[in-house]
């Protein structure tokens, strides 16, 4: 559903910015590494050698956490982090998902 106030240009922007987003956050899965990845995103040292379900866990309260800082505008926020969170998480959530 669209606005009344949103021009078609508005809305094929947004629509470009989903699919470069989703785009990146694909890409940033074909190349995932746990131990990289943790390691780029300043997870605790302890969660190396955690169970799959720890590390979900860190990843769902990271992303909220920046998630929070993007909309409320906060200086630290970081796009990169936050796409490499999403993209994280969903590579293990896929794994998690995978066949037993």
């Amino acid at each position: 559903m669209t606005l009344h106030s949103e021009s078609k240009l508005d809305i094929r922007l947004r629509e470009a910015a989903t699919q470069t987003v989703s785009g990146r956050i694909l890409h940033m899965a074909r190349r995932y590494d746990r131990a990289g990845a943790l390691a780029s995103l300043r997870a605790p040292a302890r969660l190396g050698a955690a169970h799959d379900r720890q590390v979900v866990r860190w990843l769902k309260k990271a992303l909220r956490n920046e998630r929070s800082k993007a909309l409320t505008g906060h200086w630290s926020y970081d796009a990169n982090r936050h796409l490499m969170l999403k993209a994280a998480l969903k590579c293990e959530l896929a794994k998690d998902a995978g066949p037993h």
